[in-house]
């Protein structure tokens, strides 16, 4: 298995990518609930724009050389909107979804998915590109919403000011409204179009069916990139460096670890979880107070 072929190199890399998909969501929800919400909004305000600003780093670094992709150079990170529907699937399933219904279903779903983006960012980049290209593949899905958000603020159209349209109007001036109701519709048909653009730059920023729309270009480029690609065997071990340091910080309840990430929301605790910490905090009151 471990001969030197890339296929299979590709592959060992695409199941460590996914394990540490996984583990990596659960470290980073036993942080959110073990530190960061104990300590507070504020506490939990900062992490999530500081990893949003590691999302962003991220996704603005592979967008960046998304936008010189050639057969020797740039990344591909979704080859076609198949592998962008399968990121969004299992991001979105991960962060929305409950896993204690139906467990088997859910981390099937999201490994199925993650292996799939994973071996095609391996498949159409080389070395550190597929790791780079499978990073933003579910970095994007995070931050794009975000992104959306901007685009449409910053491309509000003007309105048109009720004062004027009552001053053309007390002035009888017909021509005058007439001019400036087209100058208004000019301008917000110039917002919408520039809306649109936003969209489709921000879709062709990392779909290569987007930014490449000529199918036979696309093809052979995808050809020249598959047999030029390539993945060193220290590359394809490098998530287990993470796996082990995720591991001896779990310590010896690793598998309770893994259950209460999956199992219990960050932010919302059971109620007897609840009551209990309430009882036991009055008994260590009361306890302190017979002492002193």
């Amino acid at each position: 298995m471990f001969r030197s072929n890339k296929y299979t190199r590709q592959v060992l890399f695409a199941c460590l990518f996914t394990v540490c998909f996984f583990v990596g969501y659960a470290a980073l929800a036993t942080v959110m609930r073990l530190w960061l919400v104990p300590a507070g909004f504020v506490a939990c305000t900062a992490f999530a724009a500081a990893l949003l600003a590691a999302f962003g780093a991220v996704v603005r670094k592979g967008t960046r050389a998304m936008k010189g992709v050639t057969a020797e150079d740039g990344i591909v990170i979704y080859p076609d909107l198949l592998s962008f529907s399968a990121a969004c699937t299992a991001v979105w399933i991960l962060i929305f979804a409950d896993a204690s219904r139906f467990p088997s279903a859910y981390f099937a779903c999201i490994a199925a998915c993650v292996l799939f983006c994973t071996i095609q960012a391996c498949r159409y980049n080389r070395e550190e590109g597929a790791l780079l290209a499978s990073l933003v593949q579910f970095a994007f899905p995070v931050v794009v919403p975000f992104l959306a958000v901007f685009v449409v603020c910053m491309t509000f159209g003007r309105r048109a000011d009720s004062r004027m349209v009552i001053h053309y109007k007390v002035r009888n001036d017909e021509e005058g409204l007439s001019q400036y109701m087209e100058e208004i519709n000019e301008q917000r048909c110039l917002a919408q179009q520039k809306r649109s653009a936003g969209f489709r730059a921000l879709l062709a920023m990392s779909v290569l069916s987007a930014a490449v729309p000529e199918k036979q270009r696309r093809e052979e480029l995808l050809r020249q990139r598959e047999s030029r690609s390539d993945l060193c065997m220290s590359l394809a071990l490098l998530p287990i460096a993470f796996l082990i340091a995720v591991r001896l910080a779990a310590g010896h309840n690793s598998a309770d670890f893994l259950k209460d990430a999956y199992t219990k929301r960050v932010f919302i605790r059971d109620e007897a979880e609840q009551v209990q910490d309430r009882t036991e905090e009055t008994h260590q009151k009361r306890a302190f107070l017979d002492g002193v």
